[in-house]
């Protein structure tokens, strides 16, 4: 099972979890922003991806800091 993980592990062990943490972070706020400016009504597809970059972050966070978050 490690080894179909193999990439998103070695981001881990190499520190980068911090900077992953702040990706996902900003990802996700300007892509709500982005949205707002254009007046844009979230559909099933924004709402996917923006739940999917929150648990990515919630991932990293727990991974990375030991910080839970339901």
């Amino acid at each position: 099972m490690m080894e179909k993980y193999s990439h998103l592990l070695s981001i881990l062990e190499d520190g980068y979890g911090q900077e992953m943490v702040q990706t996902l972070s900003d990802s996700i706020q300007h892509y709500i922003l982005a949205m707002a400016a254009r007046s844009d009504v979230s559909n099933n597809y924004d709402s996917e991806n923006i739940y999917n970059l929150v648990w990515l972050m919630k991932a990293f966070l727990s991974d990375c800091h030991g910080v839970e978050m339901k």
